[in-house]
């Protein structure tokens, strides 16, 4: 499977790489490109990437491999998450690449371009964050200090991409530790034969959602060199939405409100995290699933606000198939995505709404899941939401929120602003500044965790 991914990778920069390579880019272009074609030959990343193999301890890592293989589910999950990882990687790196080369072949009239990723950085980077015994903290240099200087900044790609492996291999040991501790089942998407999933590997759906995203990809990055994030509030007129839901977050077509941006959406979202997402959400499971253990799932009634396209709630679904879930979103497009996701599951209930206003009476709900929300409203929304909270839930009901982690919390804080860069997010850096507990006054924080870019917390309405 990982050929399959890798020839359609091949076959995406041989097809739309035509254009750039029709140019004809010319030589005073080229040198003033911000980074040398050279480190994106083929041949020298190939070179690299045998190199690092050298460096590598055989002893250590016959004992990896024998760890990996023991176990048969533990050698799955591997080889899917390894498959999913380096696929989104690939892609990230061949649409820097094309990217940064169509604009260094438009010529001088184009504005100054922010560095495309080099290959060879990631692969020292992948390569040292597997090999490093280390679990200290990596101190990462800011990489903005110096946009002018190629060498700070290519330097600072190989640290702050380290970093981030090595956060997302902790992350997919505990993923993997959750799974075979019995905490909830093997993610049924990670297995190729799963009815729920065989769409998501075939090879010819692969090829045609990587295509659409990589054309989508070019208006999203021009949307962001323009800052134009307001498209959606132009050309969709309606006094049904407010002001701040009718923008183009991550710079996005058509924002929430079209089937399109519904069925781009989850792929654009394992595109940002390298396939790592669902992973991240998974890790509200253990809290939900020790709320749930001794309870009749199929009477406890749960809300999934801001349910999205469904695809966290596929996951809760997958662990207590009889649970009495309602999922709730204002976008209708989005929502209509979820039924069709969700369809196998009759009990489940749908309801279009904002968060600020729920269309439910009070006391509804034993518990709610509410994920990467908050960061997309404006402070005094999430005041609204939670006190909708407060009143839709039962006496001693949850919350299960999932959201980006904030200040102070993560080795890397540049990330934190970097998002605001690459997605439209006005409301985010007020977010990452704000104190949950203050904001969720009248409940009590049962746990809360950070695994990578992702903050869990389990709040209990007192």
């Amino acid at each position: 499977m990982f050929l399959v991914l890798l020839v359609a990778a091949v076959l995406l920069v041989a097809t739309d790489g035509f254009r750039v390579r029709s140019m004809r880019p010319s030589v005073s272009s080229l040198s003033s490109s911000v980074a040398s074609t050279e480190n994106y030959q083929p041949q020298a990343v190939i070179s690299n990437i045998f190199n690092q193999l050298r460096t590598i301890d055989p002893a250590k890592a016959f004992a990896t491999l024998t760890t990996v293989v023991q176990k048969p589910q533990r050698l799955q999950y591997t080889a899917s998450m390894m498959t999913r990882f380096t696929f989104f990687l690939l892609q990230g790196v061949t649409v820097s690449f094309l990217r940064s080369s169509a604009k260094v072949s438009e010529g001088a009239n184009q504005p100054a371009q922010k560095t495309p990723i080099d290959p060879i950085k990631i692969v020292n980077a992948l390569s040292s964050a597997i090999l490093s015994d280390e679990d200290s903290d990596i101190y990462v240099q800011n990489i903005t200090d110096d946009l002018n200087n190629q060498q700070v900044i290519t330097d600072q790609q190989t640290e702050f991409f380290r970093t981030t492996f090595k956060e997302i291999i902790k992350l997919l040991r505990k993923d993997l530790k959750n799974i075979e501790d019995g905490i909830y089942k093997y993610p049924y998407d990670l297995n190729p034969t799963d009815p729920a999933a065989i769409s998501q590997w075939s090879p010819v759906n692969v090829i045609q959602q990587m295509r659409e995203y990589y054309v989508d990809r070019q208006l999203v990055l021009d949307r962001q060199e323009t800052k134009n994030a307001f498209e959606v509030a132009k050309s969709f007129v309606s006094s049904k939405y407010p002001e701040y839901y009718l923008q183009n977050f991550h710079y996005q077509s058509d924002g929430w409100l079209s089937s399109k941006s519904a069925n781009l959406y989850d792929y654009q979202v394992e595109s940002l995290f390298l396939g790592t997402a669902d992973a991240m959400r998974r890790q509200i499971l253990p809290s939900m699933n020790a709320y749930l253990k001794n309870l009749d799932t199929s009477s406890t009634k749960m809300l999934d606000l801001a349910c999205g396209t469904g695809r966290f709630s596929s996951f809760i679904l997958d662990n207590y198939r009889d649970l009495d879930l309602t999922l709730m979103d204002a976008s209708p497009q989005y929502l209509e995505h979820a039924k069709s996701m969700l369809s196998k599951y009759d009990q489940v209930k749908y309801a279009e709404g904002f968060g600020e206003e729920m269309p439910f009476p009070d006391g509804s709900f034993d518990a709610i899941t509410c994920v990467y929300m908050f960061h997309e409203l404006p402070a005094e929304i999430r005041v609204k939401v939670v006190g909708e909270m407060k009143r839709v839930l039962k006496p001693g009901g949850k919350v299960f929120f999932v959201d980006s982690a904030q200040r102070g919390e993560v080795k890397h804080e540049q990330i934190l602003e970097g998002f605001t860069v690459i997605a439209h997010e006005p409301y985010y850096l007020d977010y990452v500044t704000s104190d949950l507990k203050e904001l969720f006054a009248g409940f009590t924080i049962d746990n809360q965790d950070v695994n990578w870019v992702t903050k869990c917390v389990t709040f209990t309405k007192e």
